[in-house]
This record gives C-alpha cells, sequence and structure tokens, in this order.
C-alpha cells in the first residue's frame, strides 16, 4: 500500500540524493524500512539503501545484509522482475567488493535464470539488456575461478543475444570481454582473430553506437592490441607508424609510436564524461595508458621517454591513493574489508607493473641505488596487499634477482630466479627466468658453470621454438643457448642460435636490449673466426644503439669487444684512446655497484621471500 508518509519519504530521499546529502539520504531510507508497506516498496527500500552504503560508505557487510533482505521480499513476488534483477545484480556486486567469489557467482547466475524466464512472457530491451549484463558478470566470476570454456561460453552466449536483439553497444561490449579474456590467458592464439573482428565493427559502427561508446571502445581496444602484442613478443608493428614528438628544453624531436598519441587524444575525449559502460576508473586507465606508453619505448630504446611516461603514471596512482586517504604505502587500510580497500585494489596492479617499468630501466642505465629504493617499495607493496601478492610475487622474484646479477650477487640471483621457475605461473615468465639463470650461473665462472647453465636451461637449451611462448621469450632462449654452445666448445652452433635471436629481436619482437646484447655475441663470435669487417659493423650497430638506449651494460660489452678489434687490427692508437675512454666507465660502474650493496636495502632484497623455501 501507498501512503502520504511513504510517498514523502521517497521525495526526500530523491531530493538529498540530488543534493549530494547521501548520509541524510541514508537515515531516510532506514526510515522507509521500517514503514508498513508493500514487499516491492520495502525491497525497492533496501536496495537503494545498499546501493548507497556500497557508493559512499566502507560498510559492505551491511550493504549486503540489505540487499539480501531485498531478496528475500522479491523472491515470491509474481511479478516486478526488473526490480529483482537489480536486486540479483546488486547482491552480486556485494559479494564481489567482499570478495566472496562463489556467492558472487551464484547471485548473477540467479540473475540470468531469471532473465531467461522474462525473456518468455516479456519481450523488452530492458530485460534483454539485463540478460547481456548477467552474462558479462557470471563469464567474470568464471574466468576468476580460472575455468575458461565457461568464461567464454557464457561471452559467446550473451554475443549471439545481442546479435539476435540488434543490441549493437553490446555486441561490441561482448567482443571487448572476449579478446580481453583470450588475451589474458596462457593461450592467446584466438585473440587475433577476434580482435581483427572488433576493430572492423569499430570502424563502421552502425548509426546506433554513441559516440561516447565508440571511443570508449576503442580506446579499450587498443589497449588490448598492445597487451597482446607484448604477450606475444612482438611489439614490432607498432614500428610502422611513428609520429613525431616536439622537442623540449634539454631533448631533440624523437619519433614514438603513433598508437601512443592516439589512446591520449581518445583518452583526453572519454575522461571528460562519465564512461559509457562500466570500467576501471578514469585515473587508472591512465595509469595503464602510461604503463603501456613507457614499455613500448623502452623496447625501442627510447628509455628517456619511458621514464617520463613512468614517471607519469606513479604520480597518478599516487594522487588517487592520496584521495582515498591511504597515503602511498596503502598501510592505513586493512585490506578486504572496505570499500576503499577495493577502489585502492584497481590501481595495485598498475602500480606494482610501473614501478618494476621504473626498476628495469634504472638497472639497464645502471642507476642500482636508484633501483634498489624503487625494489624496496615494490615488496613494500606485495608484503602489504597479500592479494595482490598472489599474482605478482614470482614477478618480485624476478625482479630482485636482475637487480642482483646486474650487481654481482649471482649465486642469491640464482635463488630467486629458481623461485621464479619453481613456481610454475606463467610458462612465458619462466622462460625468461631460466635465462637469466643460465646466464648467472655463466657469471659465477665456477668450473661448473656451463653444465649448471644447460641445466638451468632444462630442454630449451635444444628447443628454444616452442609454440606457446613469444618472440621476445624466443630471442633470449637463443641467446642463452648460443652462449652457452659457444662456452661448451661447439662455436657453429652456437653462431647459428645467436643469429636467430638476431632475427628474432629485430624483425619480430622489436627488442633493442636483445639485439644489442645478439650483435655483441655475435660480432665476438665472428672475430674469433677472423671475419674482422662484419665484427666491426656489428660493433658498430651495437655502439650506437645502446647508447641511444643508455643501456650500459651493452655500450661497454661493445667497447670491450671494439678492445678486441683493434687489437687484431694491430691499430695502437685506437686501442689506447678506447682504453682510456672505456676505463673511467668501468671504474664508475664498480662504484655503483659498491653504493648499492653497502646500503641497508640491499641485505632485505636479497634475502626477501626466500625463508619459505624448503
Amino acid at each position: 500500500m501507498s501512503s502520504p508518509v511513504i510517498d514523502a519519504l521517497r521525495v526526500l530521499v530523491d531530493d538529498l540524493c540530488s543534493q549530494g546529502c547521501y548520509f541524510h539520504a541514508l537515515r531516510a531510507l532506514e526510515a522507509l524500512c521500517t514503514v508498513d508497506a508493500l514487499p516491492e516498496v520495502c525491497a525497492d527500500a533496501h536496495l537503494r539503501l545498499s546501493e548507497l552504503l556500497v557508493e559512499h560508505t566502507n560498510n559492505l557487510r551491511e550493504a549486503k545484509l540489505h540487499a539480501s533482505r531485498a531478496q528475500l521480499m522479491v523472491k515470491d513476488l509474481p511479478g516486478g522482475l526488473l526490480l529483482k534483477c537489480r536486486v540479483a545484480n546488486q547482491l552480486g556486486i556485494c559479494h564481489s567488493l567482499l570478495g566472496e567469489n562463489k556467492h558472487r557467482k551464484q547471485a548473477f547466475l540467479k540473475g540470468l535464470e531469471l532473465c531467461k524466464d522474462a525473456i518468455l512472457i516479456m519481450d523488452t530491451v530492458a530485460i534483454h539488456e539485463w540478460f547481456c549484463q548477467f552474462s558479462i558478470e557470471v563469464s567474470d566470476a568464471y574466468a576468476s575461478e580460472g575455468v575458461r570454456e565457461k568464461a567464454i561460453e557464457h561471452l559467446q552466449n550473451g554475443y549471439n543475444h545481442a546479435a539476435e536483439k540488434q543490441l549493437e553497444e553490446l555486441k561490441i561490449l561482448f567482443q571487448l570481454r572476449r579478446v580481453q579474456l583470450l588475451a589474458l590467458s596462457l593461450d592467446c592464439s584466438e585473440s587475433e582473430g577476434v580482435l581483427s573482428d572488433l576493430f572492423k565493427s569499430l570502424e563502421s559502427p552502425p548509426t546506433t553506437v554513441s559516440p561516447p561508446f565508440l571511443n570508449q571502445a576503442k580506446l579499450h581496444a587498443l589497449i588490448l592490441r598492445i597487451l597482446l602484442a607484448q604477450k606475444q613478443g612482438c611489439l614490432i608493428s607498432f614500428t610502422q607508424k611513428m609520429v613525431a614528438v616536439p622537442a623540449v628544453e634539454g631533448r631533440k624531436s624523437k619519433k614514438v609510436p603513433a598508437i601512443i598519441n592516439e589512446m591520449m587524444e581518445l583518452f583526453c575525449e572519454v575522461s571528460a564524461q562519465p564512461p559509457a559502460y562500466k570500467l576501471m576508473p578514469w585515473p587508472a586507465i591512465k595509469s595503464i595508458i602510461s604503463l603501456l606508453s613507457a614499455i613500448l619505448l623502452r623496447h625501442q630504446g627510447k628509455v628517456d621517454l619511458a621514464m617520463e611516461h613512468t614517471t607519469t603514471g606513479i604520480d597518478t596512482v599516487s594522487q588517487e591513493l592520496m584521495k582515498l586517504g591511504l597515503g602511498e604505502d596503502g598501510k592505513k587500510c586493512r585490506e578486504g574489508e572496505s570499500r576503499t580497500a577495493w577502489r585502492a585494489g584497481q590501481y595495485l596492479l598498475p602500480w606494482y607493473l610501473l614501478l618494476e617499468c621504473k626498476a628495469q630501466i634504472m638497472l639497464l642505465s645502471c642507476d642500482f641505488q636508484g633501483a634498489q629504493a624503487v625494489i624496496l617499495e615494490v615488496l613494500g607493496l606485495v608484503d602489504n596487499w597479500p592479494s595482490l601478492g598472489v599474482a605478482v610475487r614470482s614477478g618480485a622474484h624476478m625482479l630482485i634477482g636482475l637487480y642482483l646479477s646486474s650487481v654481482g650477487c649471482c649465486s642469491m640471483a640464482i635463488s630467486h630466479f629458481c623461485t621464479v621457475v619453481d613456481s610454475n605461473v606463467n610458462p612465458m615468465q619462466g622462460a625468461i627466468a631460466r635465462v637469466c639463470c643460465a646466464l648467472a650461473e655463466l657469471n659465477t665462472e665456477s668450473s661448473d658453470a656451463v653444465g649448471k647453465g644447460i641445466d638451468a636451461l632444462g630442454s630449451y637449451y635444444t628447443n628454444a621454438n616452442v609454440e606457446h611462448l613469444g618472440d621476445c621469450e624466443k630471442a633470449a632462449l637463443h641467446l642463452a643457448s648460443g652462449l652457452l654452445h659457444d662456452h661448451h666448445g661447439n662455436q657453429s652452433e652456437a653462431k647459428t642460435r645467436v643469429s636467430r635471436a638476431l632475427k628474432l629481436a629485430h624483425k619480430k619482437a622489436g627488442n633493442h636490449e636483445l639485439i644489442c646484447h645478439s650483435l655483441n655475441c655475435l660480432s665476438s663470435m665472428q672475430l674469433d673466426c677472423g671475419d674482422v669487417d662484419g665484427a666491426q659493423q656489428m660493433l658498430t650497430s651495437c655502439y650506437t644503439l645502446s647508447k641511444q638506449a643508455n643501456d650500459l651494460v651493452a655500450f661497454l660489452g661493445s667497447l670491450t669487444v671494439m678492445e678486441e678489434l683493434y687489437s687484431v687490427k694491430h691499430m695502437k692508437d685506437r686501442l689506447e684512446g678506447m682504453r682510456a675512454y672505456k676505463g673511467p666507465k668501468e671504474v664508475a660502474l664498480s662504484e655503483s655497484v659498491n653504493a648499492a650493496v653497502e646500503c641497508d636495502g640491499h641485505e632485505f632484497i636479497m634475502k626477501w621471500g626466500l625463508d619459505s623455501m624448503g
């Protein structure tokens, strides 16, 4: 039944919400929940109360309680299908925010079943949209459980339904979700076809697709395209279309991949208004764009620009965490207990990956103390947020291993690389960990270093062309295998492997670091077999590339081989000049290593995460 009291309270709630007085609106809704009214009126009050609690407070458990009460009230109603859908969706959201994935999936499955029944008796756009919404949510729930086939099945069912009902925006959304799911899985071989279909849909969309939706979908698709290319270790395609970045003080004009500008331009357009469909918060998207831009630029050897984007991304995340009242370390919020923790959680992975990227760039330029400070931030992040640690803990060990091998602590580096291999979390990361472990074994220069290096590389020593690996991983494996063959006395096979690494790194992966190290190795091999001119040509390329990329290790490596070349060619003046040029750089490198090793943080980093090892 309706009454003046009920009508007045409803109007009051609407007015208070429109004015942003959410605390007072909550009180009014609580009063409305106690009034003797029809079940659908009470259910709607409990539902709105739950929605406000989720959106504007940290009291998620009370929000779930009100959503559960609303569900009980609508359960036996003969109609009210749209209200039932709203209630099922809200209950699923509450379970999701509380990390209760099993109950989340059940709530959304119940909503999906409601829609299937409702479609038989009412053919409305609203109910079809709810069917599609629940299909996406159920797919996400299965994906988070690792049940990929079920996740894809629900996406396909949703896409088919949207296509049948000519819901064009939802069709595109299902395509985006499909690419996202495939790109994040271990086997992303199906992604290219789905991605191609998606871009065709975005190039000539129906008139029913709104411009805000289209622009957001285009940005989403570009992000997925880079993620997929990175997973396949094939970023070379992004060098085919370049644009100039204007010169600024202290830096000349440089060319960067056009896709970076495309993403930034689209972001400026879409972030000026509310999202057209549910996605991460705009600042989180901005941080991801910064991260992907940094990855592309670093791959191409433009490390100064890569560092600029990395810094921008880190600043973006830090500002948002400060707005949430967490500070930069997240220690003021207990994970899993509040909406604030969930909001912060949306920034954690981009934050981790940006810090990781920053540390890697610093290691490349041999700024070991700077890298050490960033690694300590990374480890603090992993320790403070256990749920993040599950996903990135092996990555943290990988980063530590790279740092330790860079400062000459090869034995401890090997322990961390082995931890990554043993974790078996990601085959691609595991392959790179084996490469790093094998090279660290060689750098120990022990009597059995070659044998241990071969053991570390495992089956990849004889076969680096594994289907599930990307081109970047294959190139790294060929390079490591070539070096091991060279140390084992098999120069012919060594040269073949390193040549394959160079070809993959140059023509497919587009990775300047791998190109430089492959050139260094090949030039040394060419010199050993008497091809002085060939060695000199490769050295010139390596010298130029490594200097531009600020890859100090590869740069010094090229200088070392140049010394040998000048010695072979009896170019005494050049040899002396090279030694005079190289000497101070080696001293500076040694001092940088010593300074990092003597810092208090070095010991903590070295032992981190190894206590639990058997």
